[in-house]
């Protein structure tokens, strides 16, 4: 899945096929970093979007990514869109 988002980054079905495997594995780290990613492409009132917080709130409850309104902190705006600040995100997966 990995490789086929390398592939294909604008498909959003295989990103969120990963977040379902990241949630099954209760792998909250790996989960939330795709969040913010598909946040970034697809904006906070996606279906891809809303999905994702409902599963973020069953293996991540306490998590206010997952809360009505909730975006990743991981995000800057630049040029009038959102785009994962790669410094913080790898910062935050050490």
């Amino acid at each position: 899945l990995k490789e086929a988002m390398r592939a294909n980054p604008d498909r959003m079905a295989v990103r969120s096929k990963l977040l379902e495997v990241y949630a099954k594995r209760r792998d909250t780290k790996g989960f939330e970093l795709l969040a913010g990613q598909l946040f970034a492409l697809t904006g906070h009132d996606s279906e891809e979007w809303h999905k994702a917080q409902e599963l973020g709130r069953q293996i991540d409850a306490g998590n206010p990514l997952y809360a009505p309104g909730g975006q990743p902190d991981l995000l800057v705006r630049e040029g009038g869109r959102w785009v994962v600040d790669e410094e913080l995100s790898e910062l935050k997966m050490q």
